[in-house]
């Protein structure tokens, strides 16, 4: 009978203790983030400051410099990039420096405890790739959530004009091949795509709009869109297509209105587009930002 009611007290006591860490605030985890293409942590100052000062999810980025981008110049002179049959290392070897070095920066400052990864455009298929082939497994073990900011997932379907000249030179689809989807276990996987432009030429936009941003907007869209994935006048963030936006196995968000970016990458700075809705934006990050942890 006393062990029996001991059982009993022990049962309510791990019940109470289990309430209790529900109703404990939540500390949120740090972001190690992976840039776009040509781009720097300077060019997210403000996006950074709104993750932390807001959300409580202090930032770490790539420790890219510029100049780094540089280092792609060479693989066009060699056989495999005309093949496109590129991979990333050695390619990439100086954007997964950069991961490494932020990495140890993080683990300096958090040893333990779980780790959200955040990347933009091309930044999310190069995330993939360092995490599944390059990232120390003690930190890839803390990886909890890969949210994915704009990024084209896939390369072009096979039957594209433009399957035959992939803008990455096999990159994609060397990482796609290799570490397909959801790749990684345990890790929550969020793909955020805005759906704001639609892909246009100039004589499929009325004479009343020609001269508009939205406009200007929808050729570009259409420019960026066909080779990416074979069809111009998809729906997409203006840079990057729905149909190829999406990781197979991650939960999708869509975001009407969404643009690519808010800057243009140049050097030795980039120039601000300001006026423009992206996923950094005060009013678009709490669409997605509960995807951390």
């Amino acid at each position: 009978m006393l062990r029996s009611a001991a059982l009993v007290v022990v049962l309510l006591l791990c019940r109470v203790d289990g309430l209790l860490d529900k109703l404990r605030p939540r500390t949120p985890s740090p972001v190690l983030f992976c840039p776009a293409q040509l781009s720097v942590g300077d060019d997210y100052g403000d996006f950074f400051t709104r993750l932390e000062e807001e959300y409580g999810h202090s930032v770490t980025c790539a420790d890219l410099r510029r100049t780094d981008w540089l280092r792609l110049a060479p693989s066009i002179a060699t056989p495999n990039y005309w093949q496109g049959t590129l991979t990333p290392q050695p390619v990439l070897d100086f954007y997964f420096e950069a991961l490494d070095r932020a990495i140890d920066r993080l683990q300096g400052d958090y040893p333990e405890g779980k780790i959200n990864v955040v990347a933009h455009s091309l930044g999310g298929w190069i995330a993939r790739a360092y995490l599944a082939e390059r990232c120390p497994k003690a930190f890839v073990d803390r990886v909890a959530t890969f949210t994915s900011l704009g990024t084209p997932h896939v390369p072009p379907p096979p039957d594209s004009l433009f399957s035959g000249f992939e803008q990455t030179r096999g990159l994609l689809t060397y990482v796609n091949d290799k570490y397909p989807g959801a790749y990684l276990p345990g890790v929550t996987y969020t793909s955020v795509l805005g759906v704001g432009v639609k892909g246009a030429l100039p004589w499929q936009v009325s004479e009343d709009d020609a001269a508009t941003p939205s406009a200007i907007e929808s050729l570009v869209g259409f420019a960026s869109y066909l080779p990416l994935s074979g069809r111009g006048e998809d729906l997409g963030d203006g840079i990057v297509p729905e149909s190829i936006g999406i990781l197979p196995g991650s939960e999708p968000i869509f975001l009407p209105g969404v643009k690519h970016a808010d800057f243009l990458p140049s050097f030795p700075r980039s120039v601000r587009l300001d006026e423009l809705t992206w996923y950094g934006s005060a009013d678009v990050v709490p669409k997605w930002v509960s995807a951390l942890a």
